[in-house]
């Protein structure tokens, strides 16, 4: 999609901005009033599908889903749930309109962030911010909605540093209705499938790597591998968290958890922080599902009593 390209918004006229992010499936642009500056105006974000995408029904049926599981959520901003504006066509291709969030993702604002400079982000800051993100999460699993895709990356602030879940590009109802079933069957048989569509493998539940479609326990493992990370500056099981290989990448997180199967290894990592906290980040990382946090709930009461 060509920058100043012009589109409709509620009788408005608006013009594509600056590219602002990519991942596998999506391509991120901001947008602007036409009669506003492009730095001082009101700002939007577009999600585009990628150009080799943007015709594939597969994929706007999957786009088109992301857009009505958020729009089925009550107030999404009151629970650090990214809002969607609307779905609309521009020219060839389909795309989600959001809040534009000034204040970057999780990777960015921390992250990275302490791994570059002796400014080391506040640990009462670092608990909000995972209170929040489990406060989310536990909306969303309240209406069923499985997340699926829980990372970094994928948690954004507003200007106002206030938490936001986003990008539910994976999301879908874990209700077992025979129409979601079918749904959940095209989307994700036929995606993953074909496509490896099934998550990001450094935070992928052990059950994921074996082919099991991501539910509410994928999600809480997924939390608890982002809390390590946020309070560790590593992913757990770190060697095996960057490959060009896919497969092999996917294997050898799954045989090094499979050996680590109560999350010993990684504890060491976890001495300086708060017992109540190791808890709560072994808890979610235990490799059989049995044995995590049986609901998000839970670990957000438990991060809510650390302070």
């Amino acid at each position: 999609m060509e920058r100043g390209t012009e589109f409709q918004i509620g009788g408005e006229t608006y013009v594509l901005g600056k590219f602002i992010g990519q991942g596998g499936m999506s391509q991120v642009y901001t947008a602007h009033r036409k009669n506003e500056s492009e730095t001082e105006g009101h700002c939007i974000a577009v999600k585009f599908l990628p150009p080799n995408m943007a015709r594939d029904k597969r994929r706007i049926k999957a786009l088109k889903e992301e857009f009505n599981i958020i729009r089925k959520i009550p107030d999404p901003e009151n629970y650090n749930i990214i809002k969607i504006y609307d779905m609309l066509k521009i020219k060839d291709g389909y795309c989600l309109v959001m809040p534009y969030l000034r204040g970057g993702n999780l990777t960015e604002k921390v992250i990275n962030k302490e791994k570059v400079t002796a400014d080391k982000f506040p640990f009462t800051e670092k608990v909000r911010i995972a209170r929040d993100i489990a406060y989310g999460l536990a909306y969303l699993h309240a209406y069923d909605i499985v997340h699926g895709d829980i990372k970094p990356s994928n948690i954004l602030f507003n200007e106002e540093n206030q938490v936001r879940i986003t990008d539910f590009g994976l999301s879908h109802f874990s209700s077992n209705s025979f129409l979601n079933i079918l749904s959940n069957m095209l989307i994700f048989g036929l995606l993953v499938k074909n496509d490896l569509r099934g998550g990001t493998p450094a935070y992928m539940s052990p059950e994921q790597f074996k082919g099991a479609k991501p539910d509410k326990s994928a999600d809480i493992y997924a939390l608890g591998a982002l809390l390590f990370e946020l309070f560790t500056g590593n992913l757990p099981y770190s060697p095996y968290a960057f490959s060009n290989n896919r497969k092999s990448l996917m294997k050898g997180h799954y045989i090094a958890r499979k050996k680590d199967r109560q999350a010993m290894t990684i504890k060491s990592q976890l001495l300086h922080l708060p017992f109540s906290l190791q808890e709560i980040i072994l808890g979610c990382l235990m490799f059989d599902k049995k044995d995590r946090f049986q609901t998000i709930g839970s670990v957000y009461v438990r991060l809510d009593q650390i302070k």
